[in-house]
């Protein structure tokens, strides 16, 4: 089959179209026609063409030099006359005469379409889906696919995914669909069988160094019999997609160009001989010439990761000669991010040695390493833009296309090891999500040599350039991710939609990312960082400046998911729009955490002898107000020594300071760190969960202490306080006085030890107050959408509405009996549970019934309040 790459751009698309073009009086291309003929020749092309923009001299000389394998093209700008919106076609095989009453029709879409039509001119709609101006809606491409038979279903700037769901969506096509489609939009289609399409292929390339990569392939003879093809919609589209790393390579070699056409001193700088070398695919001279060069010596001898990772690339260019352009690239791209990564750990490190030491000059001085950086990333910056589907166009294709589609979901987390409810939170989602087959990707930025446990198996992990200690949390570490390779991996995962669950490096990275690439971005406000500031430091101001930051990186998602309704409220008057806020809810494990008979052996095993267990679990550190349980548990040994015992579950930068506090008082336990099994031991183990934060967002683990029967005192600070049923599964202390927490933990002890049925009765419906509400398909459904919990097998049918409604009533009722089953085997398991524990209990009361009776005796005459209340 005969070749030609019909979509070629020369020196003659030389008016600027795009916004850069325009700022710097630069023409789209700077490519020779004769280096154009010679390139598609040497990649295999039978005939060759130009089609700059608005322009056919280019055309003329190739014809006018090898007028028996090249014809004169051009790439028409014409507009819908409703909406300005613009759009590119491709015309092919014209004469000058036609090439001027195209341009002359060129300000109307319908006119240019109905000239094509009467002087049967060989066509194809150009990147139909690129959004040249921001106008192009799903509903022009409908239109687009009436009014014309041939579209360009590969194009060398467009990505594999935005040209292949283009071709999915016109073969989908039957006559009904595309009757309606005219019926619709009230247009005459193009041909008698418009449902039936041709298709082409081209480079779209603007810079010399792509040309043939993508092609049209037709069987054909000579020019005539090409065009014939075309025109008949037998030709087919074929070749490389664009890609990320190869457009961006495309603007640095403009760059390139315009500097060489600009700047007459530039051809002597050591940047000219680096892209020289890189865009120059014959071996001799050049090659010889810059080893000799002092820029190689200069950089052996620097002794910066930075100089030796640009040393690498022009040892990795060198070994690369005569090899062609496109083979290049990839690794190129290797060696400049790894570049990019050294000049940005460099300023991560500047800022992160000095700013704690006060020296804010240093710092910021340091910050001018930024403006390097940000050129290198340019390229890559439009690279992103230009490869991603605008939301609404994609959403169109996909529904209409038969293929299956399951909407894909990144969500990003800086935190994904660390001992706080978003990491185990984040590490149960991702669990589910592959367990149910949801195409959902969790992502993160650690070091995976030093983690405590794996990630999880759909969690994509970018190695972290630098890692620095956060103040106050010196235990914790937070990574900055490579940002090119970030953008990279974004365009090449193509997600429909970003969650985001924390404001640092790598979830500001996918903030930016995501408003570059029109993907919406959802956020998770899980962290009260100004109120955890205030509490570590008593410094309004600092306090105020977190806010103030992390309000503004959550106003710009496009929902916000907030774990309780007191932060809602707090978002309200900070000033956030209430209809772009929805409560986040939350699942757990109800296999893992659920009641069994509780046991003493586990409290005895540690030389706990107290017949009353209050524990804390979470990170020990000064922003959960463990000042305040220290005291209330030195306060109850006093009262009543031995009584009681304190159980601490976790780690973090304050536990050597509580446990120098506590040193002096009997049955206490610092636990360290434990995974999920031996934390439900102790939930199970324990009588009262005692958790005194004021800056929690929710308090995860006051969910699963409950799921596990154990009743909670919390706040009424915070999110926690809206988990529990007060005066039911716990208690909202509503201040910090220890008197306060006092009365009631002494209330619960009297409860456990004077009515045992009252007790079980207590722990029952702790544990039924979580089971029959807390699983976790209503966060995904809130969360991700219907969209992207579709199984990868399942066939999606979003198109058909008929269905969809059946569907949706089916899933409904299909919850509702899942829910009735859930709630009904929650309850028999909790009553088994139950009267397992009971009868123990009461076997235990009756062995020791003179002696809870004149304890209780004296209790009562030294506790405040009425032991019913906690009942």
């Amino acid at each position: 089959m005969a070749k030609a790459d019909l979509h070629v751009h020369s020196k003659y698309s030389d008016y600027p179209s795009t916004w850069a073009h325009k700022a710097y009086r630069s023409p789209e291309s700077f490519t020779e026609p004769e280096l154009v003929y010679q390139q598609a020749k040497s990649r295999g092309m039978d005939f060759v063409t130009l089609t700059d923009h608005d322009d056919i001299r280019g055309s003329l000389e190739l014809v006018h030099l090898h007028p028996d394998d090249c014809f004169i093209s051009c790439e028409i700008t014409t507009f819908f006359p409703e909406d300005q919106c613009k759009i590119h076609i491709l015309v092919y095989g014209i004469t000058a005469t036609q090439y001027t009453q195209c341009r002359r029709a060129s300000n109307n879409l319908y006119d240019l379409r109905d000239y094509i039509i009467a002087e049967d001119i060989a066509y194809s709609v150009a990147h139909a889906t690129y959004d040249q101006d921001g106008r192009l809606s799903f509903e022009h491409i409908e239109k687009l696919v009436v009014l014309f038979d041939i579209f360009e279903i590969i194009n060398g700037g467009s990505s594999a995914q935005n040209n292949l769901l283009l071709h999915s969506y016109l073969q989908t096509l039957d006559e009904e669909k595309l009757t309606a489609l005219a019926s619709k939009h009230d247009l005459t289609p193009m041909s008698d069988d418009p449902w039936i399409k041709g298709f082409t292929g081209g480079s779209d390339d603007h810079c010399g160094i792509l040309i043939g990569t993508a092609f049209t392939q037709a069987e054909a003879r000579d020019v005539g019999e090409f065009l014939s093809q075309l025109r008949n919609k037998h030709s087919l589209g074929n070749g490389l997609h664009g890609s990320f790393e190869s457009y961006a390579t495309g603007v640095i070699k403009h760059i390139h160009d315009y500097r060489i056409d600009r700047d007459s001193g530039y051809h002597k700088t050591k940047m000219n001989d680096f892209l020289e070398l890189f865009f120059d695919n014959s071996e001799g001279n050049l090659i010889k010439r810059f080893k000799k060069s002092q820029s190689l010596r200069y950089l052996k001898k620097k002794n910066t990761k930075t100089h030796k990772a640009l040393h690498a690339l022009l040892q990795q260019i060198s070994q690369d000669q005569g090899k062609d352009i496109a083979a290049k690239i990839p690794q190129t791209y290797v060696h400049i991010a790894d570049m990019h990564d050294e000049m940005f750990g460099s300023v991560v490190t500047a800022i992160s040695k000095h700013l704690p030491n006060g020296d804010v000059f240093k710092a910021f001085n340091k910050l001018a390493t930024l403006f390097p950086m940000t050129l290198l990333a340019t390229p890559f910056i439009g690279a992103m833009r230009h490869q991603v589907l605008k939301a609404d166009i994609k959403r169109g294709l996909i529904q209409c296309t038969r293929h299956q589609y399951t909407e894909k979901a990144l969500w990003f987390t800086d935190t994904i090891d660390d001992l706080n409810g978003v990491s185990i939170t984040l590490h149960q989602i991702a669990a589910h999500s592959v367990k149910q087959g949801y195409q959902m990707k969790l992502v993160t930025c650690v070091n995976e040599a030093k983690l405590n446990s794996p990630l999880p198996k759909n969690c994509l992990n970018f190695h972290p350039v630098k890692q620095v200690s956060l103040p106050g949390y010196e235990t914790q570490k937070i990574g900055f991710p490579s940002l090119l390779n970030v953008m990279r991996r974004l365009v090449y995962e193509q997600a429909d939609q970003i969650i985001i669950s924390t404001p640092g490096p790598l979830g500001l990275a996918a903030m930016i990312c995501g408003k570059l690439m029109d993907i919406p971005v959802k956020t998770v406000y899980h962290t009260d960082f100004a109120e955890q500031i205030l509490k570590m430091t008593e410094e309004n101001m600092l306090a105020n400046l977190a806010d103030t930051c992390v309000n503004l990186f959550y106003k710009q998602s496009d929902r916000v998911f907030v774990p309780s309704q007191f932060y809602i409220d707090k978002l309200i008057r900070a000033g956030f729009e209430p209809s772009r806020l929805s409560i986040f809810p939350r699942g757990i494990d109800l296999d893992l955490y659920r009641p069994a008979l509780q046991t003493r052996d586990l409290a005895r095993r540690h030389q706990l002898h107290g017949s009353f267990t209050l524990l804390f679990a979470g990170r020990i550190s000064e922003d959960k107000n463990l000042s305040l349980l220290a005291r209330v548990f030195q306060d109850l040994n006093r009262r009543k020594p031995g009584m009681y015992n304190l159980v601490i579950a976790g780690d973090g930068p304050d536990l050597s300071a509580l446990k120098q506090t506590l040193t002096e008082q009997s049955n206490v336990l610092f636990t360290g760190r434990l995974n999920a099994q031996e934390l439900v031991e102790w939930y199970r183990a324990s009588d009262l969960l005692v958790f005194p934060s004021h800056t929690d967002t929710f308090g995860m683990v006051v969910l699963e202490a409950q799921a596990c029967g154990l009743p909670c005192l919390v706040t009424a600070t915070g999110g926690p306080k809206e988990i529990i049923d007060p005066n039911t599964t716990g208690h909202v202390v509503h201040s910090d006085e220890c008197e306060d927490w006092i009365s009631l933990i002494h209330q619960y002890r009297r409860l456990k030890n004077s009515n045992p049925e009252d007790w079980l009765a207590l722990k029952t419906n702790c544990a039924r107050h979580v089971h029959t509400q807390n699983n976790w398909q209503p966060v995904f459904e809130a969360v991700l959408g219907e969209a992207c919990l579709l199984p990868v097998n399942e066939v999606s049918q979003l198109a058909d509405a008929n269905s969809a409604k059946m569907k949706g009533a089916a899933a409904n009722e299909a919850k509702g009996a899942a829910a009735r089953e859930l709630e009904s085997a929650a309850a028999r398991e909790l009553e088994s549970a139950a009267a397992r524990e009971l009868e123990s209990a009461a076997a235990r009361e009756i062995k020791s019934a003179a002696a809870t009776k004149a304890e209780n005796t004296m209790t009562d005459t030294n506790d405040d309040g009425d032991h019913n209340q906690a009942a």
